[in-house]
């Protein structure tokens, strides 16, 4: 065992989960714990988190802990199973981008140690799947909600004003009375909305924690549709099955009060084919989208720090879609080359599955003499040779030694055939990725650029440097000359040796 690593124990539940029998944060806690005080695993702090996955920048003390390995506090983390680290693409970029660069050096669960190149992988198709499994979740919910508001039931939590009975919105008495004399004071005394906050404050209006209501609130309770028995969802207006507060006349009114004040920004629901992949090569910053003429998109830089140069030059999305093409055209750049690192990959990974066989009928062994042991033991208890105390225990000891030893067989049982074959299908798809691009429709570069890239760099209107995501900055990498590591590891990757006997590796 590495004892120069220092882990983070990390865990958490989220109560969005569909599985209510997921383990809960003391069980997480104290399976943990125990794992790190019996294999001797020297941790550095504990996190427990009750937050979702799914988005990215939404979790606080994962955040903390990526940046205790950034700082080199800790270089390992120790979690109950993976999907509790990520469900979502960004936050799995940033523990494979510590992994690769070295910071991370293992994330071990009390099933599994991964610290190899092979675990990443390994590790890269779990993530996927739990982030598989967020999207699906997220449809569920998002059926559910369509059932609500097709009822006419708002889906979230109640309005200031209204509280929940019996599962339904229903006007709260005791700020119900508050709620009609905010838009009373606004529409018929015109008050400004200090002043309203203010008053009302005064008049005993808090939020249910027991805070004033501030101009903000009251703001947007003067633009909110929900108090006259409807609400807006995503853009749509639904008749809810709530009772209002105020009447439709007096909300307009307000409305039309508020918007002579300051008027609504329009509202665009363009899908623009780069947003969000597009970076400034010189300063960092974002390419943002912009419509011209109503029907020529062009991008700029955002200029977020006010030190560049390039923020006054546009990319049109015509132009720019030929570049595009060509990086995927000029993804592969050796294909022999990948193809001769793939295989040499492909078949140690097999010979490392034959010495897993090995170690694998070494354990049965083992399991059978101990259930020899258990057989005698329960001889010597039946001739009353040892009393029932000490058979128990004996015997509990014995069965946990068993069942530790079969579940690392389990673990060997998982032939390595089908994830070649998904390499080899994947080996193909990057051969082909410029011709798929460059006669594909929008739906499906978006889906390609999706699934292939982080973002590419632009500089005086060329691409500048291209973040591939995995596995295919593998493949990309491996077709360089020389560079046979990527599949490798830290095995003997010297082309020379390749050349004496090719034919060995077909």
């Amino acid at each position: 065992m590495n004892t120069d690593l220092k882990y983070i124990i990390y865990c958490r539940k989220s109560s969005e989960e569909e599985n209510r029998q997921a383990q809960s944060l003391d069980t997480q806690k104290t399976t943990l714990l125990k794992y790190a005080h019996d294999n001797k695993l020297d941790f550095v702090c504990i996190y427990e988190e009750s937050k979702s996955a799914k988005d990215d920048n939404n979790r606080m003390f994962f955040d903390d802990m990526l940046s205790k390995l950034k700082s080199g506090e800790a270089n390992a983390i120790l979690v109950q199973h993976l999907d509790r680290l990520s469900r979502n693409r960004i936050d799995t970029g940033e523990l494979i981008k510590l992994f690769q660069e070295g910071k991370l050096k293992e994330i071990r669960t009390p099933y599994k140690a991964n610290n190899t190149i092979y675990d990443l992988f390994s590790m890269d198709y779990e993530f996927i799947n739990a982030i598989h499994y967020s999207a699906r979740l997220s449809i569920r919910v998002k059926e559910g909600i369509d059932t609500k508001l097709r009822k006419g039931e708002f889906p979230g939590p109640p309005k200031l004003g209204y509280i929940t009975v019996n599962k339904k919105h229903t006007p709260d008495p005791e700020r119900t009375p508050f709620i009609k004399e905010i838009f009373d004071l606004y529409t018929g005394s015109r008050v400004s909305i200090e002043i309203i906050a203010d008053t009302l404050f005064d008049k005993g209006f808090r939020t249910l924690s027991g805070k004033k209501v501030y101009t903000s609130a009251i703001a947007r309770i003067l633009q909110d549709t929900f108090y006259t028995g409807k609400f807006l969802y995503k853009g749509t207006v639904y008749q809810g099955i709530h009772k209002p507060i105020i009447s439709e006349q007096q909300f307009k009114l307000a409305n039309e009060i508020r918007v002579g004040k300051s008027k609504p920004r329009p509202k665009t629901d363009l899908d623009f084919l780069y947003r969000g992949f597009l970076k400034c090569n010189y300063c960092g910053c974002a390419l943002t989208p912009t419509l011209k003429k109503g029907k020529y998109v062009y991008y700029f830089c955002t200029n977020g720090k006010n030190m560049c140069e390039q923020h006054k030059d546009y990319l049109g999305e015509g132009d720019l879609t030929p570049k595009v093409t060509s990086i995927f055209q000029n993804f592969i750049i050796d294909k022999d080359m990948a193809t001769k690192s793939l295989e040499v990959y492909k078949k140690q990974t097999i010979q490392a599955y034959e010495d897993k066989v090995q170690v694998k009928k070494s354990l049965e062994t083992h399991v059978e003499a101990l259930n020899d042991k258990l057989d005698k033991l329960l001889d010597t208890y039946l001739e009353e040779k040892v009393d029932s105390s000490t058979y128990s225990k004996k015997q509990t000891k014995i069965k946990q030694e068993i069942k530790q030893i079969e579940d690392r067989i389990s673990k060997l049982n998982k032939s390595p055939k089908t994830t070649l074959e998904l390499l080899d299908k994947f080996k193909q798809q990057c051969f082909s990725l410029g011709e798929v691009y460059e006669h594909g429709d929008k739906e499906v570069k978006k889906d390609l650029l999706n699934s292939a890239l982080w973002n590419f760099s632009m500089l005086n209107g060329e691409i500048a440097s291209v973040q591939y995501k995995l596995p295919y900055k593998y493949m990309n990498e491996a077709s360089k000359s020389g560079d046979f590591s990527i599949w490798l590891g830290n095995r003997d990757s010297n082309p020379n040796t390749w050349d004496q006997n090719p034919e060995s590796y077909r």
